[in-house]
């Protein structure tokens, strides 16, 4: 199976700030064409909010321009797609968009920097049974 990705917002996000993190390598590869990810408009407007926090702005030294040319460039290059509804009990209910979208785009790893996720047993063997890996940026990065 290729390798067709979800990257959750915190990922995007990380990928702004270090730009020479694992999560800035996967951004790079997604973004150019290198490895194929989907995205949905909610995932999307996720990191829209969180890029567009005046204390994330001004600790990170984000511009208003950056974030907005960053999330046209993902617009741009990633389908998008609606999420499928989740009706799995999460440790984060805010957590069923990014289940929903791995799910509708048949992604084979959903990367994802968020404990709830990665540390959810039930929710990785369930998304296993899917089809679908539950992955760190680090795991992701250094897969054989």
């Amino acid at each position: 199976m290729a390798v067709r990705v979800v990257l959750d917002s915190n990922v995007w996000v990380s990928a702004l700030i270090t730009p020479r993190g694992n999560s800035s390598r996967i951004v790079s590869a997604v973004l150019t064409g290198r490895i194929e990810g989907v995205i949905s408009p909610p995932l999307l407007a996720e990191i829209g909010r969180a890029l567009s926090k005046k204390w994330f702005q001004k600790h990170f030294g984000i511009r208003t321009e950056e974030a907005r040319d960053y999330l046209a460039l993902i617009r741009l290059r990633l389908p998008l797609l609606t999420p499928l509804k989740v009706s799995l009990e999460l440790r984060d209910p805010d957590d069923a968009l990014v289940l929903g979208t791995a799910l509708a785009g048949r992604v084979s790893h959903l990367v994802t920097g968020d404990r709830d996720l990665l540390e959810d047993t039930k929710l990785v063997s369930w998304m296993r049974e899917r089809g679908i890996t539950v992955i760190s940026p680090a795991q992701f990065v250094n897969q054989d």
